[in-house]
């Protein structure tokens, strides 16, 4: 399994030294990291695994609000209203 070391170079941006080289090894890198398929897929796979989990988000978001708009009453709001309850005890109590 190739994997990219990092190089230490000695650059000085004042005076122009060594920038040469610090491009020639950022080039170096991009050029790694474009033909390495195994980095490619990994990178695309977390992609994927991040867009997933968010449409399991918003699917659960769904689920669970249209759980809540049918368990909600008006005997909730008055609880609240009447300052018995907090609106986080009666949402804690609608969804668990």
């Amino acid at each position: 399994k190739e994997a990219w070391i990092p190089p230490v170079l000695k650059a000085q941006a004042l005076e122009g030294i060594g920038i040469d080289i610090v491009i020639d090894k950022i080039q170096q890198y991009q050029n790694f990291m474009n033909n390495n398929l195994e980095i490619k897929l990994n990178k695309e796979k977390k992609k994927i695994e991040n867009i997933l989990l968010e449409i399991c988000k918003e699917v659960a978001a769904e689920k669970l609000f249209e759980s809540v708009e049918t368990h909600l009453d008006e005997n909730d709001i008055n609880l609240i209203l009447d300052r018995k309850k907090d609106p986080y005890s009666v949402g804690r109590d609608v969804i668990f």
